[in-house]
């Protein structure tokens, strides 16, 4: 069950990549494909956690310990950053007003 978990928490956070990129390159290119590199970034530390629950379930004695819980502290680490920095930032309004209205806004500052 927890592999399953795990699998639908590595594609939902992909696809939040995805559905936010266009809103996020109206502010910054570079913050909207950093941000989906992060989050392909992140898909490598679940699939490592569903190799180690896997391993772990099967039995197999890697001699570790529980690593696996390392594993996760990029992944927290990134969406804490990000969280903060969403709610220090924020959006620009004039962006989010192009995003309502259909307009690509040039340049932002």
């Amino acid at each position: 069950m927890a592999v399953l978990l795990f699998l639908i928490a590595a594609s939902s956070a992909f696809a939040t990549a995805f559905v936010l990129f266009p809103i996020l390159r109206r502010h910054s290119e570079g913050l909207a494909a950093g941000y989906v590199g992060f989050r392909g970034f992140e898909n490598v530390f679940y699939v490592a956690g569903v190799i180690g629950l896997l391993v772990r379930y099967l039995g197999v004695d890697t001699g570790l310990g529980s690593p696996f819980m390392l594993l996760a502290m990029p992944i927290a680490l990134q969406e804490m950053v990000f969280a903060v920095w969403l709610i220090a930032k924020g959006f620009s309004r004039p962006a989010v007003q192009s995003y309502q209205t259909g307009h690509r806004v040039a340049a932002m500052n």
